[in-house]
């Protein structure tokens, strides 16, 4: 019997380890309900040309430039992006579907996808998505899903709220990500949607390890992993330097070109064998928690950054972990979490799978 095909939209994030290792989740669960996926890239109309110029001169200008400058910026993001354009083509998706479309124009070309789904990630941040094709104005209502989508924002401007409220009431299902979101969809709709762990938490620790990847690069034998979107104040890196006598190991800074150039199954090793784990970030707590390893979660002081702060908030409420929250400029605390609490955290990580597993099944299968 050939199984339906499903088709995904999400933001498609060459230097993001979240927004790589959620699609993969979300892959890996929606395969395991029975159906095939394939990631969904659109393109209107009015880019067509410019991204066939872009194929064509991608090659030939990444081999001038990598040429003229060695270990500078513009090829340590070249090499990292390599890593995870790779990681995107291996693990991913066999089939990433480039469609040209009119805005407003129900395509033809998707009427074989029984269902299209929309998420994990930020979907429906204003500030960076949020676009029609984000609610999946491109196939007819009863087709459009919406897995764990989140929107990063405890409140909406208006006009932004309304045009998203005819977007939602026109939706078959929607799942959210955190219960603010629930909250607004609720309150704009009328109809209260299913809160879900994000995906990659709805994965087990054996499904992770067939993904994690050792590093190539030269790493102390133990190290405090840092990953901060946001500025990392100095007087952390040396509180917890002095108090654990260990190296750091930053990513996502340029200035540490081998830890820079890490991708997305790099990652997920390099979080399961720190002895402590520094962040600001989403998904370096969610795989601390996934791989029980102590962690401290700092406050942003970027606006825009905070603004997305709730989805942590939601995440640590879940597993009762608020008090990793170090508010900036605080006295640093080495509290360590015990080792029950991880495996509370594994329990309700196992049931949330069944639950969703049981919903997505259901929808897929109807």
């Amino acid at each position: 019997m050939q199984k339906e095909k499903i088709g995904i939209v999400t933001i498609q994030d060459d230097n993001n380890y979240g927004n790589r290792l959620q699609n993969f989740a979300c892959i890996k669960i929606l395969t395991q309900c029975g159906v095939i996926c394939e990631n969904i890239c659109i393109t209107f109309e009015r880019n067509r040309i410019r991204l066939i110029f872009k194929k064509i001169i991608s090659k030939r200008l990444i081999k001038l430039v990598k040429s003229i400058i060695k270990r500078e910026s513009i090829c340590i993001q070249y090499s990292r992006t390599n890593l995870f354009e790779k990681f995107t083509k291996k693990m991913v998706c066999k089939k990433i579907v480039t469609s040209f479309i009119k805005q407003g124009y129900i395509d033809k070309y998707f009427s074989d996808y029984k269902y299209c789904f929309v998420g994990s990630d930020q979907v429906w941040n204003p500030d960076f998505a949020g676009q029609d094709y984000y609610f999946l104005n491109f196939v007819e209502p009863q087709k459009r899903i919406a897995f764990a989508a989140s929107i990063g924002y405890t409140e909406l401007p208006d006009d932004v709220l309304k045009r998203y409220t005819e977007h939602w009431k026109q939706m078959r299902y929607i799942s959210v990500r955190e219960e603010s979101a629930a909250d607004i969809i609720e309150k704009a709709t009328g109809k209260r949607p299913d809160v879900f762990l994000d995906p990659t938490l709805l994965l087990t620790r054996k499904e992770w390890d067939e993904v994690k990847k050792q590093p190539k690069c030269n790493l102390p034998k133990k190290y405090i992993l840092c990953l901060f979107l946001g500025k990392m104040p100095e007087y952390i890196k040396e509180a917890y330097e002095k108090a654990y006598d260990m190296e750091l190991v930053i990513l996502n800074d340029k200035a540490f070109p081998d830890y820079y150039v890490q991708g997305p199954s790099e990652f997920v090793w390099l979080v399961q064998n720190a002895e402590l784990v520094l962040t600001d970030s989403f998904h370096c707590s969610v795989f601390s928690i996934i791989y029980h390893k102590q962690f401290w979660v700092f406050e942003r002081d970027d606006i825009q950054l905070k603004n997305m702060f709730t989805r942590m908030e939601t995440l640590l409420k879940r597993f009762d972990m608020m008090d990793r929250i170090q508010k900036r400029n605080a006295p640093v605390s080495f509290e360590k979490i015990s080792e029950q609490r991880f495996i509370e955290a594994e329990d309700i990580r196992r049931e949330e799978r069944d639950r969703v597993l049981q919903i997505i099944g259901d929808i897929v299968s109807k």
